[in-house]
């Protein structure tokens, strides 16, 4: 593979194309991406690809964050709009997981763009954003500059370098209900970036609905799928991607329980009880956004509480090097995360207890490890009856 320069460029032959980025050490980095016209701003805050929005009005960009050490940039070049020239793909430390580091903590920096190998390396002790590619048009052909410019300042000044209006507004403490976030708009809104991260410190949240619904509640589970070694007929040893698992155990308001995951095809539903449903299972490890699931928050009243799970089904039990993460996003709420930051070898991780609480949502980070899921039925008083099965 090419190995690319500071400054130096190289031709983009396929039109569908992605950017892997990963980071060292223990410090969490938001990938971010940028539509830009000629003048180097975007040109609404729809533009901006991130965390909080995590694909352009045109679909044409997307992005998949994977435990905060390693993200995916998704490109479609022959859909983005003729009047944008550029997309600049960028990083920054999540200052509110790892406050007071840098992105020189975050080394070695990676990233694979279109068939090419790039290594920045901040140039000063104090850089916490940096761009580290970007996409141009010359005659209407694509190319792709690897970059590695540095800023101080995070995200948030990353954003308004490149002409994001970003809403000033402080991180929202556990315990009060967030101040919501702006709606993607190519209009003059201001974008939030808030983001709430769950911790050993701040291990609770409250979503309070006001006078409307919840809307549809999206949990998704990412992770690094190339760290783990699988194990063959008979234990021999055999490397491949992790499977890694997301379940959920759910009590309704009328004493109903149950179980959502793969295993023993119980995907659930949104249109009737448990008006829960896992979107599938990626048994393949292609899939650069991780596993989905979906609750209706039109139904919360009927639900009582919700027990977000995880389980490795097939390699070694080592969720350290998995570096999972789980993202919570609630309609007109900030981006809520829980890190598997942890190691164990038990089997089977307890993330997040959801619980209604007089009509809100009650958000408690748990990451406590089990051997097997009936011990974590026993530990949270679930009251199931488990059978083996398989997918």
């Amino acid at each position: 593979m090419t190995l690319l320069l500071p400054g130096q460029n190289a031709p983009v032959t396929e039109s569908s194309t992605e950017v892997k980025a990963s980071f060292g050490g223990s410090v969490v980095v938001d990938v971010s991406a940028y539509l830009l016209r000629s003048d180097g701003k975007v040109r609404g805050d729809g533009d901006m690809v991130f965390y909080g929005q995590t694909t352009d009005a045109s679909r044409s960009v997307s992005i998949a964050q994977s435990g905060g050490r390693g993200s995916v940039v998704s490109l479609d070049l022959s859909r983005i709009p003729m009047e944008v020239e550029r997309v600049s793909v960028c990083a920054a430390v999540d200052v509110s997981a790892s406050p007071g580091k840098t992105l020189a903590q975050a080394t070695p920096i990676e990233v694979f763009a279109a068939g090419y190998r790039f290594v920045p390396v901040p140039e000063r002790p104090d850089i916490s954003a940096l761009t580290l590619v970007e996409f141009y048009r010359r005659a209407g052909v694509w190319k792709v500059r690897a970059v590695g410019q540095g800023f101080v300042g995070g995200l948030g000044p990353l954003s308004k370098l490149y002409g994001v209006e970003v809403s000033e507004e402080a991180p929202t403490p556990p315990r009060q209900s967030p101040q919501p976030a702006a709606a993607p708009s190519t209009t003059s809104a201001p974008i939030s970036l808030s983001k709430v991260s769950l911790t050993k410190a701040k291990p609770t949240i409250d979503l309070r609905k006001g006078a409307g619904a919840f809307g549809t509640l999206a949990v998704n589970l990412n992770w690094n799928r190339g760290t783990a070694v699988k194990r063959g007929f008979f234990g021999s040893a055999k490397s491949g991607a992790i499977d890694l698992d997301l379940a959920c155990l759910y009590e309704l308001a009328d004493g109903e329980k149950g179980a959502i995951q793969a295993l023993g095809r119980r995907f659930g539903a949104l249109d009737r009880a448990p008006f829960i449903k896992l979107a599938g299972d990626d048994r393949s490890g292609e899939s650069t956004d991780g596993e989905w699931m979906h609750v209706s928050g039109n139904q919360w009243p009927r639900i009582k509480r919700i027990l977000v799970y995880a389980f490795i089904y097939e390699g070694v039990p080592n969720w350290a090097s998995t570096d999972g993460v789980v993202s919570i996003t609630v309609q007109g709420q900030p981006p809520i995360e829980v890190r598997l930051d942890e190691g164990s070898g038990l089997g089977t991780c307890a993330i997040a207890l959801l619980e209604n609480v007089g009509g809100d949502i009650r958000i408690n980070r748990e990451v406590r490890y089990f051997p097997e899921a009936q011990m974590m039925d026993k530990a949270f008083r679930w009251g199931m009856r488990w059978t083996s099965g398989s997918k």
